[in-house]
Protein backbone atom coordinates (compact mmCIF):
# COMPACT_ATOMS: atom_id res chain seq x y z
CA UNK A 1 0.00 0.00 0.00
CA UNK A 2 2.75 2.58 0.93
CA UNK A 3 4.96 1.26 -2.02
CA UNK A 4 3.07 4.46 -3.61
CA UNK A 5 4.95 6.55 -2.00
CA UNK A 6 8.35 7.96 -2.33
CA UNK A 7 10.53 9.06 0.76
CA UNK A 8 11.96 12.12 0.53
CA UNK A 9 12.62 12.39 3.97
CA UNK A 10 11.29 10.89 7.43
CA UNK A 11 8.48 13.69 7.27
CA UNK A 12 7.83 14.13 3.42
CA UNK A 13 6.59 11.68 0.80
CA UNK A 14 5.72 11.90 -2.71
CA UNK A 15 2.94 10.33 -4.32
CA UNK A 16 3.86 8.36 -6.93
CA UNK A 17 2.54 9.40 -10.72
CA UNK A 18 0.18 6.61 -12.39
CA UNK A 19 1.36 4.65 -14.73
CA UNK A 20 -1.74 3.86 -15.27
CA UNK A 21 -2.48 4.65 -19.24
CA UNK A 22 -6.00 5.69 -18.48
CA UNK A 23 -5.47 7.56 -15.87
CA UNK A 24 -2.36 9.22 -17.71
CA UNK A 25 -4.95 9.62 -20.49
CA UNK A 26 -6.98 11.99 -18.17
CA UNK A 27 -4.58 13.70 -16.64
CA UNK A 28 -3.60 15.74 -19.00
CA UNK A 29 -2.70 18.53 -16.42
CA UNK A 30 -6.30 20.23 -16.75
CA UNK A 31 -5.99 24.00 -16.03
CA UNK A 32 -8.48 23.05 -13.48
CA UNK A 33 -6.38 21.10 -10.90
CA UNK A 34 -4.02 22.47 -8.58
CA UNK A 35 -0.18 21.54 -9.66
CA UNK A 36 0.43 20.17 -5.86
CA UNK A 37 -1.42 19.38 -3.34
CA UNK A 38 0.23 19.57 -0.22
CA UNK A 39 -1.47 17.53 2.60
CA UNK A 40 -0.36 18.16 6.44
CA UNK A 41 -0.97 15.28 9.05
CA UNK A 42 -1.98 15.63 12.33
CA UNK A 43 -0.07 14.99 15.46
CA UNK A 44 1.68 11.28 15.58
CA UNK A 45 -0.89 10.25 12.72
CA UNK A 46 0.85 7.53 10.29
CA UNK A 47 1.92 7.56 6.95
CA UNK A 48 -0.85 4.86 6.01
CA UNK A 49 -3.61 6.86 8.17
CA UNK A 50 -3.07 9.95 6.12
CA UNK A 51 -2.70 8.28 2.88
CA UNK A 52 -6.16 8.16 2.93
CA UNK A 53 -6.51 11.78 1.95
CA UNK A 54 -4.00 11.64 -0.49
CA UNK A 55 -5.74 8.95 -2.24
CA UNK A 56 -8.89 11.24 -2.28
CA UNK A 57 -6.85 13.89 -4.05
CA UNK A 58 -5.49 11.31 -6.45
CA UNK A 59 -8.96 10.55 -7.27
CA UNK A 60 -10.58 13.87 -7.70
CA UNK A 61 -6.64 15.47 -9.22
CA UNK A 62 -5.18 12.81 -11.18
CA UNK A 63 -2.79 15.20 -12.66
CA UNK A 64 -1.66 17.32 -9.52
CA UNK A 65 1.63 16.51 -7.51
CA UNK A 66 0.58 15.54 -4.20
CA UNK A 67 2.92 15.75 -1.44
CA UNK A 68 2.38 14.60 2.27
CA UNK A 69 3.72 15.24 5.61
CA UNK A 70 3.48 13.58 8.67
CA UNK A 71 3.76 16.04 11.96
CA UNK A 72 5.25 14.64 15.02
CA UNK A 73 3.36 15.66 17.57
CA UNK A 74 5.65 16.08 20.79
CA UNK A 75 8.34 17.56 19.20
CA UNK A 76 6.01 20.14 17.03
CA UNK A 77 5.33 21.18 20.54
CA UNK A 78 8.55 21.02 22.76
CA UNK A 79 11.12 21.94 20.17
CA UNK A 80 11.97 25.00 18.34
CA UNK A 81 10.30 26.12 14.74
CA UNK A 82 13.98 25.94 13.03
CA UNK A 83 12.87 22.17 13.95
CA UNK A 84 9.94 22.44 11.96
CA UNK A 85 11.75 24.46 9.12
CA UNK A 86 14.08 22.04 8.98
CA UNK A 87 11.07 19.43 8.76
CA UNK A 88 9.45 20.97 6.28
CA UNK A 89 12.72 21.75 3.54
CA UNK A 90 12.08 18.51 1.56
CA UNK A 91 8.75 19.54 0.79
CA UNK A 92 9.34 23.11 0.00
CA UNK A 93 11.82 22.32 -2.26
CA UNK A 94 10.20 19.44 -4.20
CA UNK A 95 7.22 21.92 -4.54
CA UNK A 96 8.65 25.04 -4.98
CA UNK A 97 12.98 24.35 -6.51
CA UNK A 98 15.65 25.41 -4.73
CA UNK A 99 15.90 29.72 -4.02
CA UNK A 100 19.15 29.31 -5.95
CA UNK A 101 16.51 28.41 -9.24
CA UNK A 102 13.70 30.73 -10.76
CA UNK A 103 11.06 30.48 -8.88
CA UNK A 104 8.00 28.44 -9.46
CA UNK A 105 4.73 29.51 -9.46
CA UNK A 106 2.25 26.38 -9.08
CA UNK A 107 -1.16 26.83 -8.14
CA UNK A 108 -1.16 24.99 -4.37
CA UNK A 109 -3.98 23.49 -2.49
CA UNK A 110 -3.02 22.87 1.12
CA UNK A 111 -4.95 20.17 3.59
CA UNK A 112 -4.55 21.48 6.74
CA UNK A 113 -5.41 18.70 9.10
CA UNK A 114 -5.48 19.14 13.34
CA UNK A 115 -3.08 21.77 14.96
CA UNK A 116 0.41 20.17 14.77
CA UNK A 117 -0.64 20.01 10.84
CA UNK A 118 -1.22 23.81 11.30
CA UNK A 119 2.68 24.11 13.03
CA UNK A 120 4.39 22.58 9.95
CA UNK A 121 1.70 24.47 7.42
CA UNK A 122 2.91 27.53 9.32
CA UNK A 123 6.45 26.64 8.85
CA UNK A 124 6.42 26.04 5.56
CA UNK A 125 4.92 29.62 5.09
CA UNK A 126 7.44 31.06 7.16
CA UNK A 127 10.34 29.17 5.44
CA UNK A 128 8.89 29.97 1.65
CA UNK A 129 8.95 33.60 3.14
CA UNK A 130 12.58 33.46 4.24
CA UNK A 131 13.63 31.66 0.94
CA UNK A 132 11.99 33.77 -1.77
CA UNK A 133 11.34 37.49 -0.20
CA UNK A 134 7.33 36.68 -0.13
CA UNK A 135 4.45 34.71 0.72
CA UNK A 136 3.64 31.21 -0.26
CA UNK A 137 1.63 31.38 -3.57
CA UNK A 138 -1.63 29.19 -2.76
CA UNK A 139 -5.30 29.38 -3.91
CA UNK A 140 -7.19 27.03 -1.64
CA UNK A 141 -6.21 26.02 2.43
CA UNK A 142 -8.85 23.51 3.51
CA UNK A 143 -8.44 23.62 7.52
CA UNK A 144 -9.56 20.43 8.73
CA UNK A 145 -10.34 20.31 12.66
CA UNK A 146 -8.03 23.22 13.27
CA UNK A 147 -6.96 25.79 14.98
CA UNK A 148 -8.04 24.51 18.37
CA UNK A 149 -6.79 27.24 21.34
CA UNK A 150 -4.44 26.15 23.67
CA UNK A 151 -5.59 28.75 26.15
CA UNK A 152 -6.60 26.16 29.26
CA UNK A 153 -10.15 27.44 29.49
CA UNK A 154 -11.31 27.02 25.53
CA UNK A 155 -8.89 24.05 25.07
CA UNK A 156 -10.32 20.23 26.24
CA UNK A 157 -6.79 19.93 27.68
CA UNK A 158 -7.16 16.06 29.28
CA UNK A 159 -8.63 15.11 25.78
CA UNK A 160 -5.62 16.63 24.17
CA UNK A 161 -2.91 14.96 26.76
CA UNK A 162 -5.30 11.49 25.74
CA UNK A 163 -3.93 12.00 21.97
CA UNK A 164 -0.80 13.07 23.50
CA UNK A 165 -0.03 9.98 25.55
CA UNK A 166 -1.03 8.04 22.47
CA UNK A 167 1.95 9.40 20.49
CA UNK A 168 4.47 9.73 23.34
CA UNK A 169 5.98 6.59 23.35
CA UNK A 170 7.60 6.69 27.11
CA UNK A 171 7.71 3.48 29.24
CA UNK A 172 5.47 5.27 31.67
CA UNK A 173 2.23 3.60 32.93
CA UNK A 174 -0.45 5.96 30.69
CA UNK A 175 -1.88 7.64 33.84
CA UNK A 176 1.74 9.37 34.79
CA UNK A 177 2.19 10.01 31.14
CA UNK A 178 -0.72 11.97 31.25
CA UNK A 179 0.01 13.63 34.68
CA UNK A 180 3.24 14.64 33.08
CA UNK A 181 1.76 16.29 29.79
CA UNK A 182 -0.84 17.53 31.84
CA UNK A 183 1.29 19.42 33.74
CA UNK A 184 3.75 20.50 30.80
CA UNK A 185 0.85 21.68 28.71
CA UNK A 186 -0.12 24.16 32.36
CA UNK A 187 3.74 25.12 32.78
CA UNK A 188 3.57 26.14 28.60
CA UNK A 189 0.62 28.09 29.52
CA UNK A 190 2.06 30.07 32.78
CA UNK A 191 5.46 30.57 30.22
CA UNK A 192 3.22 32.11 27.84
CA UNK A 193 1.47 34.33 30.22
CA UNK A 194 4.71 35.67 31.31
CA UNK A 195 6.01 35.96 27.82
CA UNK A 196 8.67 33.36 28.03
CA UNK A 197 8.03 31.58 25.20
CA UNK A 198 4.91 32.03 23.19
CA UNK A 199 3.01 28.76 22.74
CA UNK A 200 3.77 27.31 19.23
CA UNK A 201 0.09 26.62 18.53
CA UNK A 202 -0.82 30.23 19.28
CA UNK A 203 1.95 31.33 16.57
CA UNK A 204 0.26 29.34 14.05
CA UNK A 205 -2.86 30.11 14.55
CA UNK A 206 -1.68 34.10 14.19
CA UNK A 207 0.79 33.84 11.61
CA UNK A 208 -1.58 31.55 9.35
CA UNK A 209 -3.94 34.44 9.20
CA UNK A 210 -0.78 37.20 8.54
CA UNK A 211 -0.69 38.87 5.04
CA UNK A 212 2.81 38.49 5.37
CA UNK A 213 3.07 35.12 5.13
CA UNK A 214 -0.35 33.60 3.61
CA UNK A 215 -2.03 34.58 0.38
CA UNK A 216 -5.11 36.76 1.49
CA UNK A 217 -6.62 36.67 -2.31
CA UNK A 218 -6.51 32.49 -0.96
CA UNK A 219 -9.59 30.92 -0.50
CA UNK A 220 -10.13 29.31 2.90
CA UNK A 221 -12.78 26.55 4.29
CA UNK A 222 -12.93 25.39 7.66
CA UNK A 223 -14.32 21.99 8.13
CA UNK A 224 -15.22 21.02 11.99
CA UNK A 225 -18.43 19.64 14.39
CA UNK A 226 -19.69 20.22 17.59
CA UNK A 227 -18.65 16.65 18.58
CA UNK A 228 -14.85 17.02 18.08
CA UNK A 229 -13.62 16.28 21.44
CA UNK A 230 -10.19 17.97 20.87
CA UNK A 231 -10.82 21.35 18.35
CA UNK A 232 -14.11 23.00 19.92
CA UNK A 233 -16.17 24.90 17.12
CA UNK A 234 -15.79 28.07 19.20
CA UNK A 235 -12.41 28.42 18.74
CA UNK A 236 -12.60 27.41 15.36
CA UNK A 237 -15.24 29.96 14.06
CA UNK A 238 -13.27 33.09 16.11
CA UNK A 239 -10.49 32.01 14.25
CA UNK A 240 -12.47 31.98 10.83
CA UNK A 241 -14.08 35.42 11.51
CA UNK A 242 -10.20 36.62 12.07
CA UNK A 243 -9.63 35.63 8.92
CA UNK A 244 -12.88 36.83 6.70
CA UNK A 245 -11.66 40.79 8.73
CA UNK A 246 -8.18 40.20 7.18
CA UNK A 247 -9.83 39.48 3.39
CA UNK A 248 -9.76 35.84 3.30
CA UNK A 249 -12.44 34.36 1.18
CA UNK A 250 -13.99 32.05 4.03
CA UNK A 251 -16.50 29.42 4.34
CA UNK A 252 -17.30 27.18 7.66
CA UNK A 253 -18.67 23.64 6.55
CA UNK A 254 -20.23 22.54 10.07
CA UNK A 255 -20.02 19.02 10.02
CA UNK A 256 -22.56 16.68 12.05
CA UNK A 257 -21.76 13.29 14.36
CA UNK A 258 -17.77 13.09 13.55
CA UNK A 259 -15.38 13.63 15.89
CA UNK A 260 -11.43 15.06 15.37
CA UNK A 261 -10.05 14.68 11.67
CA UNK A 262 -13.24 12.40 11.17
CA UNK A 263 -15.39 14.49 9.05
CA UNK A 264 -14.13 12.63 5.54
CA UNK A 265 -14.90 9.15 7.11
CA UNK A 266 -18.25 9.72 8.31
CA UNK A 267 -18.99 11.85 5.65
CA UNK A 268 -16.72 10.89 2.51
CA UNK A 269 -18.97 12.36 -0.70
CA UNK A 270 -20.04 15.77 0.87
CA UNK A 271 -16.59 15.95 2.16
CA UNK A 272 -15.21 15.68 -1.20
CA UNK A 273 -17.30 18.02 -3.36
CA UNK A 274 -16.87 20.56 -0.65
CA UNK A 275 -13.23 20.43 -1.59
CA UNK A 276 -13.71 20.34 -5.51
CA UNK A 277 -16.45 22.89 -5.47
CA UNK A 278 -14.11 25.17 -3.48
CA UNK A 279 -11.03 24.12 -5.72
CA UNK A 280 -13.42 25.17 -8.52
CA UNK A 281 -14.45 28.94 -6.87
CA UNK A 282 -10.46 29.14 -6.01
CA UNK A 283 -9.61 28.48 -9.55
CA UNK A 284 -11.78 30.45 -11.07
CA UNK A 285 -10.71 33.18 -9.11
CA UNK A 286 -6.65 32.99 -9.29
CA UNK A 287 -6.78 31.71 -13.34
CA UNK A 288 -7.31 35.95 -14.35
CA UNK A 289 -4.22 36.64 -11.84
CA UNK A 290 -2.03 33.82 -13.07
CA UNK A 291 -2.61 34.74 -16.77
CA UNK A 292 -1.04 38.01 -15.86
CA UNK A 293 2.24 36.71 -14.58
Amino acid sequence: MLDKFIALSNQVYLLRPSTDPATQSTADKSKDEPDIVLIYGWGDAQLKHVAKFADGYNILFPSSKIIVLTSPLLSGLFRGPQHRHNGILPLLKEAFGPASEPRRQPSVLAHVLSNTGMMYFTATLEAYKRSFGQPMPHSLVVMDSVPGSMEPKKANIGNLADTLVAGAGLPLPPVITKALIVSSMYVMGTVDLLGIRENPVTVSMRNVNDAKLATTGARRVYVYSKEDPITLWEAVEEHAADAREKGFAVECELSEGSGHVEHMRRHPERYWHLIKRSWEHAAAVDRPVRARL
